[in-house]
């Protein structure tokens, strides 16, 4: 609070102040005081109460400084009604008893968001996993008796197994980070496996996969890594050439590893670029397809965020897209998930 606008709340004081001075100054000087010593009461007036102005502003500036102070201080912000106090002042007090039952109703009604935001989420897991039953009996079926027809439904079945799984993520966003499970893996088998599970919709669009340098090794939770690539892969299927390849590359770095993984599929426009990530954001290409959801990337993103990788993306219209994963490489640096790092070299 700047003195100024304390006194722009107590002007209405401080008027009446004055014009109480001025009437006692014309009421004194009507009984024929002397006028030296109409003065000096006047100036005697201004001084007490300017001492009195003073001494509150600065009584009132401390209590909020320290109020502020004490907000600072706190990680659990809505609990400052119970930790301040009123100085003695029945106005404060009342202000911090409304203030008071005003965060005990807010902590209630979150309270009550989240158990119904739980509930929610234990429905669509429940949902999801009941699905995934069917789905790989769908699959049994269809691996088990060939033919062009199970071909295709085995196809639609890896499109529905997908989905679910991207539901199953979504719902559970946030609430992963016990379910993680971190530890030394092998980019090559996280590559290949990504690739299986992917393996009829790459048939289906005739993709080539190119697999480079990619010995490294990483910490981060397989499953997680495997979902994300395979959202990554999904994307490239989905804005691919005519002749579409795929291409995964590993760069070791002193104190990262990255996984770039390259499509040359239609690309994505320079003005899209910096809003992939975003929930929903399909762009100029998804407006072309109705199919489009806008939600992979943005999985990917929030995922990647959870683990402690920096994700990123370039890309070129009608020539490639590139999508770059950098991980730390020692599991002390990887706990640390909001990290700013560097941008891989351009191996192009």
């Amino acid at each position: 609070m700047t003195f100024g606008d304390f006194i722009k709340d107590e002007l209405s004081s401080i008027l009446l102040q004055i014009l109480c001075a001025i009437i006692l100054t014309i009421y004194l000087c009507s009984l024929s005081l002397d006028i030296g010593e109409c003065v000096l009461i006047l100036i005697a007036w201004i001084v007490i109460a300017s001492l009195y102005y003073f001494y509150k502003y600065y009584r009132t500036n401390l209590i909020f400084k320290k109020w502020s102070s004490i907000l600072q201080s706190l990680e659990r912000k809505y609990l400052l009604g119970e930790m301040i106090s009123n100085y003695g002042s029945f106005q404060l007090e009342l202000f911090i008893q409304i203030l008071r039952s005003s965060l005990k109703s807010m902590t209630q009604e979150v309270s009550k968001v989240q158990i119904e935001k739980k509930e929610y989420q234990e429905l669509i897991e429940k949902w999801a996993h009941e699905l995934k039953a069917p789905i790989a009996s769908i699959t049994l079926v269809c691996e088990n008796n060939p033919s062009e027809l199970s071909r295709k439904i085995l196809l639609q079945a890896n499109r529905l197994s997908y989905n679910v799984e991207q539901v199953l993520y979504y719902a559970r966003l946030g609430y992963m980070s016990n379910d993680y499970m971190i530890k030394r893996v092998s980019l090559e088998d996280i590559i290949h496996t990504a690739i299986l599970n992917n393996k009829q919709l790459l048939i289906q669009n005739q993709f080539s996969i190119e697999v480079h340098t990619v010995d490294s090794f990483v910490y981060t939770d397989t499953k997680a890594l495997v979902f994300i690539l395979g959202q990554i892969i999904n994307n490239s299927a989905q804005y691919r050439s005519s002749s579409p390849l795929l291409t995964f590359r590993a760069i070791d770095t002193n104190h990262h590893v990255y996984l770039e993984i390259q499509d040359n599929g239609t690309g994505i426009r320079e003005s899209d670029l910096g809003r992939v990530f975003e929930k929903g954001f399909t762009g100029s290409n998804g407006h072309q397809r109705k199919t489009s959801t806008g939600i992979g990337l943005y999985l990917c993103k929030q995922l990647c965020k959870e683990l402690g990788i920096e994700i990123t993306i370039r890309s070129a219209v009608n020539k490639y897209t590139c999508v770059s994963l950098a991980f730390q490489k020692s599991i002390e640096s990887r706990a640390c998930l909001l990290y700013t790092s560097p941008s891989p070299r351009d191996t192009r």
